[in-house]
């Protein structure tokens, strides 16, 4: 006897939008977002093609935000949180929550894990690798490889 079909996602599906995700992250703590991104998100659909997806909620409080706040609003909240004169209120670095400093052994370790993959900095990237925008984009790459539309 055959099993019953089953409506299971993809899995391809499902990793692609994973990466799509990592990537939206990265762009989002990279820097204030431009634009074009935010008006991609003051257009997108706020239900899941399930009901009660893992992240619909979530989803729907980035895309109402987007919705809600002008695009100065956006940059000034952005700087607010991760910029600013002095100590930011959320450090982006992930060294600084490790070791209470940046540049230090945490980045040293990821430097090795990194090239390990196969990875290094690009060069014209201010940031250490440690940054969360950069590690977000890693996990991008490492789900989607070169695929630059993902």
């Amino acid at each position: 006897m055959t099993q019953p079909a089953q409506l299971v996602p993809s899995t391809l599906d499902e990793e692609t939008a994973r990466a799509e995700v990592y990537g939206l992250l990265a762009a989002l703590y990279y820097a204030p977002p431009p634009a074009a991104l935010l008006d991609n998100l003051r257009v997108a659909v706020t239900e899941a093609p399930a009901a009660g997806a893992l992240l619909e909620a979530s989803w729907a409080e980035l895309v109402g935000a987007a919705r809600r706040l002008s695009d100065g609003e956006i940059a000034r909240e952005y700087e607010a949180l991760f910029g600013g004169v002095g100590k930011p209120e959320v450090y982006l670095f992930g060294s600084h929550y490790l070791s209470g400093f940046l540049n230090e052994k945490p980045l040293a370790a990821l430097r090795t894990d990194l090239e390990a993959l196969g990875l290094a900095r690009d060069e014209a990237m201010p940031e250490t690798e440690d940054h969360i925008a950069y590690l977000c984009e890693v996990m991008r790459y490492l789900i989607a490889g070169d695929d630059v539309a993902v």
